[in-house]
């Protein structure tokens, strides 16, 4: 089973409200969706992650 992990902020770089990180994982998961049936990579999806 292919599996994709996205990190939001390793380093705790940035500040996150719960409604941000709500609206990162939410687009994610858009775009894994998208592809589905699609190789799944993290080239697939930063396709399209760069449009946003």
């Amino acid at each position: 089973m292919d599996k994709l992990t996205l990190i939001l902020d390793p380093t705790d770089e940035f500040v996150w409200t719960p409604d941000t990180c709500h609206k990162v994982y939410a687009y994610f998961q858009e775009l894994v969706d998208h592809y589905e049936g699609a190789p799944l990579s993290e080239h697939t999806l930063r396709l399209n992650w760069l449009r946003y």
